[in-house]
């Protein structure tokens, strides 16, 4: 932490999750090359996303007692599974959403449209960049709130968490971000990542369209109040996109275009 900045009497934890993979097609510009689920066309996913759910401390109890409370809902044995979005059919997911907005949380997601992003940003390239975006982010709730950040990440395989927090802390500079290594579990094991899956889940489900042409901004959109703002403003601070011309994001150009004058 900076010796300018006093120390914060709040503490906040973000968990962060990611949907969709890395992998990128060459050239990477061309769309024809990505999943595209309606045609039945296989290949790297269209879009990779990052997003991190914020709870103070002192609200994690609460938030933990009502993601048991849905577990409890959704499975005979809910103390032993996972809540995954993947994994749930469109009622449930519908009941996990009307659930989790009663969660005293907040939200921030960058995503990335790869066939609109300038260049290629192959791995691990690519992950740390947007979920450098997203910790940019954070710092700035915590710099002007007041409180301190300590993230917590969903395991990836062959992942250096070091690596990662050096080249946070290097790209921050003045940062509110805790000091020690970063902290990567698996998501089976702690609720507030799989609330973290829900949230990247359902935006995913917003504007990616499934085998039948359907997105589902529905899902997402009683979480739009979750987003970070600055200024009354969610675009570019709760949701960061990396995209080029929101043309390139097909059916969710409308969608994003909406969020975008907000």
């Amino acid at each position: 932490m900076s010796a300018s900045i006093p120390a914060p009497a709040k503490a906040f934890y973000i968990y962060i999750d990611e949907a969709g993979d890395e992998g990128m097609p060459s050239p990477h510009t061309n769309a024809l090359l990505y999943r595209d689920r309606p045609s039945n066309r296989s290949g790297p996913s269209p879009y990779f996303i990052i997003g991190g759910v914020l709870i103070e401390d002192t609200k994690r109890t609460a938030a933990l007692k009502i993601m048991h409370e849905i577990a409890s809902q959704l499975f005979k044995d809910p103390l032993n599974t996972e809540i995954h979005w993947r994994k749930l059919d469109h009622e449930k997911k519908d009941y996990v959403i009307s659930r989790i907005v009663d969660i005293d949380f907040k939200l921030i997601i960058s995503f990335a449209c790869k066939a609109g992003m300038r260049n290629a940003l192959h791995p691990p390239r690519l992950y740390n960049y947007i979920t450098r975006l997203v910790l940019e982010r954070a710092n700035m709730q915590a710099l002007s709130g007041g409180f301190y950040l300590y993230p917590v990440f969903s395991s990836r395989a062959k992942m250096s968490y070091g690596y990662l927090a050096n080249y946070i802390r290097y790209a921050l500079k003045t940062s509110l971000i805790n000091p020690g290594p970063f902290k990567a579990l698996a998501a089976a094991k702690l609720r507030y990542l799989q609330l973290a899956d829900i949230c990247i889940g359902a935006f995913g489900n917003a504007i990616e369209p499934n085998r039948f042409g359907r997105v589902f901004p529905r899902l997402f959109e009683p979480l739009i109040d979750k987003l970070c703002t600055k200024d009354g403003k969610i675009w570019g601070i709760g949701l960061k996109a990396y995209v080029g011309p929101l043309s390139n994001c097909g059916v969710a150009e409308r969608w994003l275009s909406g969020l975008a004058a907000k």
